[in-house]
């Protein structure tokens, strides 16, 4: 997987907020995005105890920082501390995430907001901490800017079109778990490439079972003669956000 640095300032909008906000919900696994209105940007909320929460303000500035960027960063900060307000939870930290470093004046101007509103702990994630992000989740930056996504699917279809030719046997002839054992370790490996979903492949002499498990999304089977299949997925989100984030 290529390690090159991402190009953030030549992302788009859409593109930027998405990727960062997975980037974010990969390392807070219960954060939840939020699109919070006119203003622009993504809001991450991570929960940080009984009703507190951080909040993470993705915006994309990629070319400059100035007095109409802080007024839109200032905007968002007020919008969320007055929802915090209104639904009774506390912003524990509060993080601004674009793809800038900041600069001493609006760094000292945005800390006196937050003194103004009580928020005990902030941070300016920019560049440096993009970058940083981006390497923790390489699975991530490949899926969604290096053409990962497609080549998922791709390998997907493939696999899961020669396992079910593989089902196909002479009439008369039982199928055996072991004569697909091998196809369903190469698909797994192949699918669990995704990063927003855990896929588990089996086979059984009986339907699956009910299964009781944090994140569950899906579990499908199929009957081929005397054995189960589980050729389509015990489906499992890698993170809170996931189905959210991505459609399966």
């Amino acid at each position: 997987m290529s390690s090159e640095r991402v190009p953030w300032s030549r992302l788009d909008s859409g593109e930027f907020e998405h990727t960062v906000a997975m980037l974010v919900c990969a390392d807070h696994p219960l954060g939840q995005k939020f699109t919070p209105g006119p203003d622009g940007g993504i809001d991450v909320f991570v929960p940080d105890g009984d009703s507190q929460r951080k909040v993470f303000q993705v915006k994309n500035f990629p070319l400059k920082f100035a007095g109409a960027e802080f007024r839109q960063v200032r905007k968002s900060l007020r919008a969320v501390a007055e929802t915090s307000r209104q639904e009774g939870w506390t912003i524990t930290e509060w993080h601004l995430v674009i793809p800038r470093d900041s600069t001493p004046g609006y760094r000292a101007r945005i800390e006196e907001e937050i003194k103004s509103l009580g928020i005990p702990t902030w941070s300016w994630m920019g560049l440096t901490q993009l970058d940083i992000l981006a390497a923790r989740h390489q699975e991530l930056i490949d899926y969604y800017l290096k053409g990962g996504k497609d080549r998922f699917a791709d390998q997907l279809a493939e696999l899961t079109a020669i396992i079910r030719g593989d089902t196909t046997f002479a009439s008369g002839t039982r199928l055996q778990p072991a004569d697909v054992g091998e196809r369903i370790r190469i698909l797994q490996r192949a699918a669990n490439n995704d990063p927003h979903y855990r896929y588990h492949f089996g086979t059984s002499d009986c339907p699956p079972h009910q299964v009781d498990e944090p994140w569950l999304v899906a579990v499908a089977a199929e009957q081929h003669g005397p054995m189960w299949l589980l050729s389509a997925y015990t489906l499992i989100c890698r993170f809170g956000d996931g189905t959210v984030l991505s459609t399966v």
